[in-house]
């Protein structure tokens, strides 16, 4: 039997509340763990002051190693970024030879080799002052210094991986796209049973909506968005309403500016993830005006679950949405009109966007994900 392969993981993001990144980093350690016949030993630090373990963890505990810590989060990755603080191997309590660093905070190793994942690099271009309300500031000083230093950088698309190239001068065969994956057991077409259930316990009146998902980002666009609703509902009053995910249950400020808006769009509260694929799924069609993304799960989510999509032609949702997909690089709102009209008013329009969706959502698997890093693994390590 070969010797084991002992695997630092820095799962804090994956603690509840969730972002994005910390949805990727479960997703990808819940598919290492369920690798058969894998020669990974994997050491998952776990460290929150606060934030709890939940089912998802216990779930994991008979096949990866769970330590958990209780040092102030924000105080240990601001360490880290300056190059300080705690070595990752005393932290776990065990000498690793391999340290990833999967939510793109690098900390001080012993002999380990260190794997950093970049998930995107909107941050460069945010202004200085949206870039220090929103993380990036932590990620723009300290990436020039930390990235060279890594053994490997993983990102989510190729995308990523050029910009990352041209803008830290890194070598091309250090840097990895490996896409992220879905799970189609979460993201599926719902019955119409279970829709009805979704759209009724948040209050939407049907069955018949445009979903779009987003934040209080400046780059998700919002102002953009409801300015084509608006004229899409001028144009065709028959046009469903909008409902909006993932502006955490509050306005945009875009929003609050337009009344004449205010008896059409929804502003959904956090979603739990059960309930994500019935609200994709009822969704007539699904509109992503983000400006940039590293990868935007929301787009294959929404493909997975039967709901076509219009998104902004950005390079990663050029790279991964498959070429049937229909992207807008304009600003202008009548573009995304456009985009949008067919799929909300022309069955076959919709059907058809809905089932070349699906096909391009099936080609995306956190086990192929898995397999990649675990192949990436073994090569740094040996």
């Amino acid at each position: 039997m070969s010797a084991r392969l002992a695997i630092g993981y820095d799962g804090s993001s994956t603690l509840a509340p969730r972002t994005g990144i910390g949805r990727a980093a479960l997703d990808l350690l819940r598919a290492l763990a369920a690798l058969e016949a894998s020669d990974l030993d994997i050491h998952v630090l776990l460290n929150s002051l606060t934030r709890r373990l939940g089912p998802e963890h216990r779930l994991l505990a008979d096949r990866v190693h769970l330590v958990r810590r209780r040092r102030l989060g924000g105080r240990l990755v601001q360490a880290w970024a300056r190059g300080h603080g705690p070595v990752a191997e005393d932290l776990l309590g065990v000498r690793v030879a391999l340290w990833h660093a999967v939510s793109s905070c690098v900390p001080p190793v012993h002999a380990a080799r260190r794997v950093v994942t970049v998930h995107d690099l909107a941050f460069l271009d945010e202004a200085p002052t949206a870039r220090a309300r929103l993380g990036g500031a932590l990620f723009h000083d300290s990436f020039p210094r930390l990235l060279p230093a890594c053994d490997a950088v993983v990102t989510p698309t190729q995308a990523v991986r050029a910009r990352l190239i041209e803008t830290y001068g890194l070598p091309e065969d250090r840097v990895v796209a490996i896409p992220w994956g879905l799970d189609a057991e979460r993201f599926h077409v719902e019955p119409e049973r279970l829709v009805e259930i979704a759209c009724h316990d948040f209050g939407i009146p049907k069955a018949s909506y445009l979903l779009a998902v987003g934040d209080h980002q400046p780059r998700k666009r919002a102002g953009l968005l409801l300015d084509l609703y608006a004229r899409l509902r001028a144009a065709e009053p028959a046009t469903p309403p909008l409902v909006l995910l993932g502006w955490n249950g509050h306005p945009p400020a875009e929003l609050r500016a337009r009344h004449d808006l205010h008896r059409h769009v929804l502003v959904l509260p956090r979603v739990p993830d059960d309930k994500l694929a019935g609200l994709y799924t009822g969704a007539v069609a699904t509109v992503l005006t983000s400006r940039d993304e590293g990868f935007g799960f929301p787009l294959l989510e929404a493909q997975a679950c039967g709901s076509p999509v219009v998104a902004s032609a950005c390079p990663a949702w050029r790279e991964i949405a498959g070429s049937d997909a229909r992207l807008v690089a304009s600003n202008d709102p009548d573009a995304w009109i456009e985009a949008l009209r067919p799929l909300v008013f022309d069955q076959q329009s919709h059907d058809a966007a809905k089932a070349a969706g699906l096909a391009n959502a099936a080609r995306f698997s956190w086990e192929a994900c898995a397999l990649a890093h675990a192949g990436l693994y073994r090569r740094l390590a040996s």
